[in-house]
């Protein structure tokens, strides 16, 4: 509710969207993905993780 009112309050800025705006925008997306897809899939998505046996 509070993040609404503040995008309200907010002046809106007509710009188009620049490469990097949007470069970060996919980046958060797909950070948040794969956060998403770990939480939920676990290994299993990504298949087994082969760790060297030490020693």
């Amino acid at each position: 509710m509070i993040a609404l009112r503040l995008l309200e309050t907010r002046p809106p800025d007509n710009h188009p969207a620049t490469v990097a705006e949007l470069l970060f925008a996919a980046f958060i997306v797909l950070v948040g993905l794969s956060g998403l897809a770990m939480l939920v899939e676990g290994s299993a998505l990504f298949g087994p993780v082969d760790r060297p046996k030490r020693g």
